[in-house]
């Protein structure tokens, strides 16, 4: 997913990059999101509401049970490719 693709919440969840940068912040990865919010400051709320949604289970209004279960199991899955790489 191109940067200029994430104009909601729902884009940030469901892009690995920013789910890793959240769980796991690399140096490359925490570069990378930093150079994209000083050129995309207006994206920085979405994302920090996306961030707050990943990190904060008990909290994600308007995400159904299911919802919530396939979004834990999208960041495993996600976390788990990253390891394998390191």
């Amino acid at each position: 997913m191109g940067k200029d693709k994430l104009n909601n919440i729902e884009d940030f969840l469901t892009n690995d990059s920013f789910i890793c940068y959240v769980f796991e912040q690399t140096s490359s990865l925490k570069k990378y999101w930093d150079d994209y919010f000083k050129c995309n400051p207006e994206k920085e709320s979405l994302a920090r509401n996306a961030r707050q949604i990943l990190l904060n289970e008990d909290d994600k209004p308007g995400i159904s049970s299911t919802e919530k279960e396939e979004l834990k199991q999208r960041i495993l899955s996600t976390v788990m490719k990253v390891n394998s790489y390191k």
